[in-house]
């Protein structure tokens, strides 16, 4: 982390469980007591992750999982090169929807890769960033099934499709990540209403950052 005071704040958790929703409303709050931040996304951020997005995302395509954990990477190494750090650098917070706690659930546990490679790919690539601060939503499968059918997208993605067991799995795979990461992560019932939620996200900052 830069020698400023300026923050990392990753959110996190499985599809339709209010990310998009909450960090525009933690945004907003920093804002509110002066205090300057981005909001970015993973993969994406930048125009060459963006770029890399659209080819992670699309499912028109079906990569093994050490190419897709490397088309991932590839998008985040451009988003840290060309925004987060400096960004970070120049005192300013940074509000990630996704990061590397993501590649160990989705391409860790989800498609069976070791949860210690994920992490020793990223050091040796000189790109392990630990957040500040990860906020991690969950909601039952069902709500977030319901939530993704719901939205107006003209397309889902491959991820909004999952089973309701993936989606089990999932949630589990960030509950476990939470346990091992107290210092870091808030682990938040996305079921309430956004207002609601938001408090809870607050909140959570309050203990782990001391927000003033």
């Amino acid at each position: 982390m830069s020698n400023n005071k300026a923050k990392f704040v990753t959110f996190e958790g499985g599809e339709g469980v209010g990310k998009s929703t909450q960090i525009v409303l933690f945004s907003e709050f920093l804002s509110s007591k002066g205090i300057e931040n981005i909001v970015t996304r993973e993969p994406g951020g930048t125009y060459g992750a963006e770029f890399l997005r659209s080819a992670f995302l699309s499912g028109e395509y079906e990569w093994d999982v050490v190419s897709e954990l490397m088309l991932v990477m590839a998008a985040r190494r451009d988003h840290m090169v060309h925004k987060i750090l400096p960004t970070l650098d120049s005192g300013v917070w940074v509000l990630c929807d996704r990061f590397i706690d993501s590649s160990v659930v989705y391409q860790g546990v989800l498609r069976g890769m070791p949860e210690q490679w994920v992490v020793d790919m990223h050091r040796v690539a000189g790109m392990y960033l630990e957040p500040d601060l990860t906020i991690i939503l969950s909601v039952s499968a069902k709500v977030a099934m319901q939530r993704k059918f719901e939205c107006a997208r003209e397309k889902l993605n491959r991820f909004d499709s999952m089973s309701e067991e993936k989606h089990e799995t999932v949630c589990a795979a960030y509950k476990k990540i939470c346990t091992n990461n107290q210092h870091r992560c808030a682990f938040i019932d996305g079921f309430g209403s956004a207002l609601d939620v938001a408090e809870l996200v607050v909140s959570a900052a309050n203990l782990l950052l001391t927000l003033k």
